[in-house]
């Protein structure tokens, strides 16, 4: 029986029917009869006793009866007051009536125990006949007490997770004496001091909202002695604590002033994140489906250091977790928001480490001036993961994601500038070191400028992700000022913007020339389709390394340049480019002046073509009075020009005297001004240059791995990095296989090993 229980069933107010002098007189005080167990050889039994309950009573206002139930402890045979552990209230009604009858021990109770029926007085003779009885109900005697150490079953077991709200639950094989009840360890304090519901089980629960204190290896202790003075095997118990509380906007129980259980949900995320700010503490947020709007409540998602905020919950279910198909969306439409402080929708600051996590979200940044979906500050190094993130309205900027001086960790998001003014999809300034991987990437609609990742006074590491540069005025990929970022293993497309569309830009302010080195490695980029212009790689005074990648200048509607290099001196290496397919002129790379004659730039190892389809001019490598280190190349289908070197007079490239356009690779190995050696002009034979579309603008199924039939001057014909690649710095391909390096048989050409 349930403590404190009060019986549905109604019954009249007839009780002179009551078997056992329930009706008065006899065996005790008060009007109430003693209905006593059983006793056993071995020890104590239950007792019970009935008392009638008359008209007035606040559960039963037509009166009734309450049957009561214990160990008769004492031994006398009756169920003492100070005894009793529970009991029921059975409620009167119209014309109905109880019996009462003892139970032998069987089937019903096994020690026996108290037998009730119920029923209409359909006779009206003010006694319950047979087949008047419409209901049966039994109160059995509990099990006869014995000697031996009592044992226990605890739930959650041992070594296992709890909630910071949760019961621990501890049934006993004996009936307990509740005075012998100790409790220690962390968590014994931070209990209620445990709820007996019966002698066999005892409840336990924290004492304050607060909770349990969250924390893993949580201790604690309980020790207790039986009826008969035995004493248990001391418990010692061992929890995880997880601090978590439920958000579901929609839930029909939802309300910020609830505890935030499964039950009575929280009805918004920072009321939720009250709780945990109130309590200084660690925790966990899961949030159901729904909209969850932070401009009605004037309020942000304001992150603290170890929450972690998991969407996508089913808000009917909270074991089901789907973010895509139980959305749960986060918004801001409250306008404000500066250059260095955005208006943001989920917010980060000070004192965020990597054990904070945004998880399953859709989240949409504001409409202010500066406006974003996240915004990470001061150090901030949170993880956001598995999001689909829109940067808002910024009248002057849209972010997705906008890092200051913060290391976040973002992976497995799909991430969308918005339709600001400019939009990025994420930036990052003033030192911030963010991990970026595997995310899809759109820069947005920025009518300025739209940009997948824009990079400041960075060092970001930006690896395995698919960025487009938007559709804005001018459309970059990745944008990097007075940075060194890593690049790698990413698939890159300049985006459609309306003047300019660029895969990769690295650039940096005069003060900072050649200090900024980022590595560009193993990925594939495109320039786009610009309508002026596109360019898979533009650099000004900066000096990347750029290996191992895939690289085509993209469809600019006049111009198309795979690499467009400009005060930078560079190393380029190991790379496939083709220039793309301008309009007017398309060319593998283009090198404007260094400032150093005696900086080199290099290139070496390369595959460097167009698609030979612009009507003025198709150049593999235009050189404008430049140093130039050119060796190893495989410099093809460029029917203006394989290379043109820039003279200063008397050139013979059509329109064009300063400028030599040279077109037989014996004259490029020949050049005076240029340190030029062993590059050849053959067909590589590709394994399929322009896909099964037959069309080489569209990259994704163009594959330009070297074959069996590739020419050897191409697959052996590169300089070879060294046994370790101590030579060049690196020692595999743009797939991972490791090249051929012993300093006797040189490499392949281009971004792929075949030996």
């Amino acid at each position: 029986m349930e403590k404190n229980s009060l019986l549905t069933v109604t019954i009249g107010f007839l009780f002179c029917t009551v078997i056992l002098t329930a009706c008065g007189g006899g065996g005790g005080g008060g009007g109430g009869s003693k209905i006593v167990a059983p006793t056993y050889d071995g020890g104590a039994s239950v007792a019970a006793k009935t008392t009638v309950i008359m008209p007035g009573d606040i559960d039963c206002p037509n009166g009734g009866v309450l049957v009561e139930t214990g160990i008769d402890v004492s031994g006398n045979g009756l169920l003492d007051d100070d005894e009793v552990s529970n009991f029921e209230k059975i409620c009167s009604g119209a014309a109905t009536l109880i019996n009462l009858t003892e139970e032998g021990a069987g089937f019903n109770c096994a020690n026996g125990g108290i037998k009730i029926d119920v029923g209409l007085d359909a006779s009206g003779e003010g006694t319950l006949d047979v087949d008047e009885i419409t209901a049966t109900d039994y109160i059995c005697n509990g099990e006869i007490l014995v000697g031996g150490a009592p044992q226990t079953t605890v739930n959650p077991v041992d070594a296992s997770a709890i909630t910071h709200l949760g019961e621990i639950t501890i049934n006993f094989s004996e009936p307990m004496n509740s005075t012998t009840l100790l409790l220690g360890g962390d968590m014994g304090p931070e209990s209620d001091g445990g709820e007996w519901t019966s002698f066999y089980t005892l409840k336990l629960s924290p004492s304050t909202l607060a909770g349990w204190i969250a924390g893993t290896a949580r201790t604690l202790t309980v020790d207790a002695e039986d009826l008969n003075g035995n004493p248990i095997t001391q418990l010692s118990l061992s929890y995880d604590v997880e601090r978590i509380l439920y958000v579901s906007v929609d839930h029909g129980n939802a309300s910020n002033i609830n505890p935030g259980t499964q039950d009575a949900p929280k009805a918004s995320i920072p009321s939720a994140i009250a709780v945990y700010n109130l309590y200084s503490t660690t925790g966990e947020i899961r949030v159901a489906a729904g909209l969850y709007r932070n401009e009605l409540t004037g309020q942000v998602v304001e992150l603290f250091d170890g929450l972690k905020l998991y969407g996508g919950y089913s808000p009917v279910d909270w074991s089901l977790r789907d973010p895509e198909e139980y959305k749960s969306i986060i918004t801001n439409a409250n306008g404000g928001g500066t250059a260095i402080e955005p208006r943001c929708t989920v917010c980060a600051g000070f004192g965020i480490s990597t054990s904070t996590i945004v998880d399953g979200f859709e989240i949409y940044g504001a409409s202010g001036s500066y406006s974003s979906s996240i915004f990470a500050q001061a150090g901030a190094a949170l993880i956001i993961q598995n999001n689909t993130i829109y940067g808002g309205q910024g009248s002057t900027v849209s972010y997705g994601i906008i890092n200051v001086s913060s290391s976040p960790i973002i992976q497995n998001n799909i991430i969308n500038g918005g339709s600001g003014a400019s939009s990025f999809a994420i930036s990052n300034y003033s030192g911030s070191s963010a991990l970026i991987q595997n995310n899809t990437i759109d820069g947005g609609s920025g009518a300025t400028w739209s940009r997948g990742i824009y990079t400041k006074d960075s060092s970001p590491t930006i690896q395995n992700n698919t960025i487009n540069g938007g559709s804005g005025g001018v459309s970059h990929g990745i944008y990097n000022y007075n940075d060194s970022p890593t690049i790698e293993n990413n698939i890159i497309d300049g985006g459609k913007g309306v003047n300019t569309s660029v895969g990769i830009v690295s650039t940096t302010s005069s003060a900072l020339s050649y200090l900024a080195t980022p590595i560009i490695q193993n990925n594939v980029i495109r320039g786009g389709s610009g309508g002026n212009s596109s360019e898979g790689i533009d650099l000004y005074e900066t000096s990347p390394v750029i290996q191992s990648n895939i690289i085509d200048g993209g469809t600019g509607g006049l111009y198309s340049h795979g690499i467009l290099s400009d005060f930078s001196i560079p190393v380029i290496r190991n790379n496939t480019i083709n220039g793309g397919s301008g309009g007017d002129e398309t060319t593998g790379i283009t090198l404007f002046a260094n400032y150093s004659a005696a900086s080199l730039f290099t290139i070496e190892n390369n595959i460097v073509f167009t698609a030979d389809t612009a009507s003025v001019a198709n150049h593999c490598i235009n050189e404008g009075n430049v140093s130039l280190l050119l060796r190893n190349n495989d410099l093809l289908s460029c029917s203006t020009a394989l290379y043109v070197n820039y003279v200063g007079t008397g050139g013979n490239c059509s329109g064009d005297t300063t400028r030599d356009c040279l077109t037989a690779i014996a004259d490029v190995n020949s050049l005076s001004d240029t340190t030029a050696s062993d590059n050849v002009s053959v067909d590589p034979l590709f394994e399929d240059i322009d896909g099964t579309d037959n069309d080489i603008t569209t990259m994704d199924d163009n594959d330009w791995h070297l074959t069996f039939s590739s020419p050897t001057s191409v697959t052996t014909g590169g300089l070879d990095g060294g046994p370790l690649g101590e030579d060049f710095g690196f020692t595999t391909d743009k797939d991972g296989t490791t090249r051929t390096g012993n300093n006797t048989t040189g490499w392949s050409m281009g971004a792929y090993e075949y030996d």
